[in-house]
């Protein structure tokens, strides 16, 4: 096959149906409960606010480090502030899933778009997750994953998008040169920007001229996506 498309989870193949606090009191309860902790709503109003509080920090720690901070390690910091044990176990993670994969859905057109495009390149997922298995089992549970050969994240590689050690991790996973491959993502820094610092064409998933100019071709409909990825590597 010719060229490679590396395509962003978050955003771009799936996407939210539920609000975010939807998302933080699900996660919020399971943590809990996993821990052996049945909360009143009142009480579950409180952890959200310090989950919602402690999520804040993490992630402006991930923006400015690129660092990624594991789920392990969200679950355990979170405990401790909570004064519970910090012991990370099977169900934590389980729940800590949950709303990920349970409140989310693929994109329109995102079927039909793989299915072309796999036909004539070779894809993978760049995802920046805090817990790779839930980026597997939620393509399992909308049956995409056998069109990507390959899913790489920020979970496994320590390092988040823009960086580009997760965009040559993927391009080795495929086996592909930075030359023959396309980067498709909602995120102006994270998908377009980093993909082009590393020698990557981008294209964003978004409305027309939210790229200020730095992608190759930006697309609002995820059923445009053959068309203009053969554009580029054709």
């Amino acid at each position: 096959m010719a060229g490679s498309v590396l395509i962003d989870m978050w955003g771009t193949i799936i996407e939210p149906f539920k609000p975010v606090e939807a998302f933080r009191r699900a996660r919020v309860r399971g943590l809990l409960e996993a821990s052996g902790v049945k909360p009143s709503e009142e009480e579950l109003d409180r952890f959200v606010k310090i989950f919602s509080d402690y999520w804040t920090r993490t992630n402006w720690r991930r923006a400015t480090t690129l660092e990624e901070v594991p789920a392990e390690r969200d679950i355990a910091e979170f405990l401790a502030e909570l004064g519970l044990e910090p012991l990370v176990t099977d169900r934590h993670l389980a729940a800590y899933s949950r709303p990920y994969v349970e409140f989310t859905r693929p994109r329109d057109g995102v079927r039909e778009a793989l299915e072309e495009l796999s036909q004539e390149f070779r894809l993978a997922v760049v995802s920046n997750v805090t817990y790779g298995p839930m980026v597997l089992e939620s393509l399992e549970r909308h049956g995409l994953i056998d069109y990507f050969e390959a899913v790489v994240t920020s979970y496994e590689v320590g390092l988040r998008k823009p960086h580009p050690k997760i965009f040559k991790r993927a391009l080795e996973a495929l086996g592909a040169r930075a030359s023959e491959a396309v980067m498709v993502g909602d995120e102006l820094v994270d998908d377009v920007i980093g993909a082009r610092a590393s020698g990557i064409k981008a294209i964003l998933l978004g409305d027309p001229g939210r790229d200020h100019g730095a992608a190759d071709a930006v697309v609002s409909d995820f059923r445009a996506l053959p068309r203009a990825v053969r554009a580029i590597l054709r």
